[in-house]
């Protein structure tokens, strides 16, 4: 972490793991919900099966009412033979999924005579209703069938309705079948019952095809007979599960809830149970692998297309730091130590980005003086005349670092800045640029100490101000952090300097303001007077100490609206006396004309300076900058 390319690649990567793990989230959440709507659809698909086979158990259910009545209208209505064949008959034809079934009466309960006494009639191929006297003769006996007792001792329990379990009926459909019945009731008494018969074949087929995935299956069952009716489990296809006990059922032992999830031969299903009557449910087991394929591999498609990205925004934002700051720097670095060797003849070559080619141009120029000091001047000036071209050139680049080209017609904003010396050079320096199309920034700055070291100091501060502010990334405040981190890295002098920068977002007028440490400057809202900026908040200069914490503050900055900076030089200013020109001398003098344009106002205030030192030497450098908004 020494260095600033392990600084830049840490920033980099802390802010696309944070992008990352927020896109990751969010998309994550619409996953989820996908998943929801995709169990609400498949619940909805099956409901709406459901429905149809419940339809058909209630039209089964009537039925068996409709004929149980029937036969008390038999025992009430002479109990003529002709009438019972007839209501059977018609109450068959208004129920089509019926396959058979009829009205069956207890020993001698018809008449005395006569043990067995019923009317069965059945639907033939052709789809007529046709009756089958055989079923009432000796040879079939249907009050030994299973069915008949099955229902008859659940008909006794007082119930309205019973169901069969399901068996294969070989002396006429030759299928298979369930029957349900209802009681024929004569004062309250139990004498007989009305029996249909449904043939559940179609009903298996429909089941085996009901599959909202491939690989789906279901359970139709009675919870009265706790037996199976049907059941599509791959694992028991080549057994026969018709009227076996649901116990036999491994997934069903632990069953919960209408609605869950249950892992079976490592594959995770979701359940989903219907109630179709008290007795009958259905249950369709769906793999989730399955239903939710398309969207996982949507969701799969978007990490990996968020991989890539990150991975190429990290490539080109690497590559552009790299460009445009690392290699500049190991550059200079280099130049600097080939220097220190007594290499005057070695040159520099930076051609981007600008700030860093005139910064290589200045120092090639300060070198080819060095060089042309040295070949010219004799021994007995040497000491002398390399002293003065160290502070001529130092001098020189100073002038060549700061910006002299005021935007004078921009139409944007107006700005002027001066910067007097105490000696040939000095410490304070002043900066603006562009950061994009829409954001400005300024600043001033004062450096620690006099001479040639302070200047130094200042020309690496400023180009490494600079640079961090217009082309790293983050906040304002992070990049301020930044900047003096690497400040402090390499301060062996133990040199600070104080600042204060404003970013102006010209589209929205806000300012960004962070105070280093350094005197407030005033601020003049548009048809008011100047005034000091009191408010901004005062963090630690820059190079004193590592890992500071700095914050910005936002104000509105309107058209119209005036800042000006200024470094202690101004106010510090002393007379002959030792009297110091102070901070009320300067806001009365910005007063006096507070809508002087922005270079007559520097004009003035250097001359109300000049006028309280009355030709006292100049104890510290004189800098100033004026911003007004157009």
């Amino acid at each position: 972490m020494s260095t600033i390319k392990a600084k830049i690649i840490v920033l980099i990567t802390s802010v696309l793991i944070l992008t990352c793990g927020s896109i990751s989230f969010f998309t994550y959440s619409n996953y989820k919900n996908d998943q929801d709507l995709m169990i609400q659809n498949a619940d909805m698909n099956i409901s709406n099966f459901a429905e149809s086979i419940k339809k058909d158990i209630t039209q089964l259910e009537n039925n068996a009412l409709d004929l149980a009545l029937m036969g008390e209208i038999y025992i009430k209505a002479d109990k003529n033979a002709s009438i019972a064949n007839h209501l059977v008959e018609k109450v068959f034809y208004n129920y089509e999924r019926s396959l058979g079934g009829g009205i069956w009466f207890e020993p001698y309960t018809v008449f005395k005579n006569q043990l067995r006494r019923c009317v069965y009639a059945f639907r033939a191929e052709d789809g007529k209703v046709v009756l089958d006297p055989t079923f009432e003769s000796e040879r079939y006996d249907y009050l030994t069938q299973n069915w008949y007792t099955e229902i008859k001792s659940k008909l006794n329990s007082q119930k309205k309705i019973a169901w069969s379990m399901p068996y294969y009926e070989n002396q006429g459909s030759n299928s298979l079948m369930i029957t349900t019945g209802a009681g024929i009731y004569q004062e309250g008494k139990l004498i007989g019952i009305s029996t249909v018969d449904w043939k559940i074949n179609h009903i298996i087929e429909m089941i085996r095809n009901m599959r909202p995935t491939k690989s789906s299956f279901a359970l139709f069952a009675n919870l009265d007979t706790e037996s199976i009716i049907v059941m599509t489990d791959p694992f028991f296809e080549k057994q026969d599960t018709l009227g076996r006990p649901l116990s036999v059922v491994p997934w069903y032992k632990n069953y919960h809830s209408d609605t869950h999830y249950f892992g079976y031969h490592h594959h995770k299903y979701l359940s989903i149970k219907k109630h179709l009557t008290k007795e009958m449910i259905l249950i369709i087991n769906v793999p989730t692998d399955e239903l939710f394929e398309q969207i996982a591999h949507h969701f799969q498609s978007i990490l990996l297309f968020l991989l890539l990205t990150s991975l190429l925004t990290v490539f080109l934002i690497y590559f552009t730091l790299s460009v445009n700051v690392n290699k500049p720097i190991e550059k200079l670095i280099n130049f600097a130590k080939k220097v220190s060797r007594g290499e005057i003849d070695a040159q520099v070559e930076i051609s981007k980005p600008a700030e860093f080619a005139n910064l290589a141009k200045t120092f090639n120029k300060m070198n080819q003086d060095i060089q042309t000091f040295v070949n010219n001047l004799n021994e007995s000036r040497i000491s002398r005349e390399i002293m003065n071209s160290e502070l001529n050139i130092a001098s020189t680049i100073q002038s060549s670092a700061l910006p002299n080209d005021f935007f004078e017609k921009n139409g944007k904003f107006e700005i002027f800045a001066s910067m007097k010396t105490a000696k040939s050079i000095g410490g304070d320096f002043y900066d603006f640029f562009f950061i994009d199309e829409d954001h400005f920034a300024f600043l001033i700055a004062d450096v620690s100490g006099k001479g040639i070291p302070a200047s130094l100091f200042m020309m690496t501060t400023k180009t490494l101000i600079k640079n961090t502010i217009k082309f790293g990334q983050g906040p304002i405040e992070e990049l301020i952090e930044m900047a003096n981190n690497q400040i402090c890295e390499n301060n062996t002098e133990e040199m600070f300097v104080t600042m204060f920068v404003a970013i102006v977002d010209l589209k929205n007028h806000k300012m960004k303001i962070v105070n280093a440490g350094h005197n407030p400057p005033l601020i003049k809202i548009k048809d008011g007077k100047f005034k000091y900026m009191t408010f901004a908040k005062k963090y630690l200069f820059l190079g004193g100490l590592a890992n500071v914490k700095y914050q910005s503050q936002e104000i509105y900055f309107t058209p119209g609206d005036r800042m000006f900076l200024y470094t202690d030089g101004v106010t510090e200013a002393q007379n002959k006396n030792d009297v110091l020109f102070g901070e009320q001398a300067l806001l009365e003098c910005l007063n006096n004309n507070p809508d002087a344009d922005v270079k007559e106002q520097i004009n003035l205030v250097a001359q109300k300076v000049a006028e309280h030192a009355n030709g006292a030497e100049q104890s510290d450098d004189i800098t100033m900058l004026s911003f007004k908004l157009l």
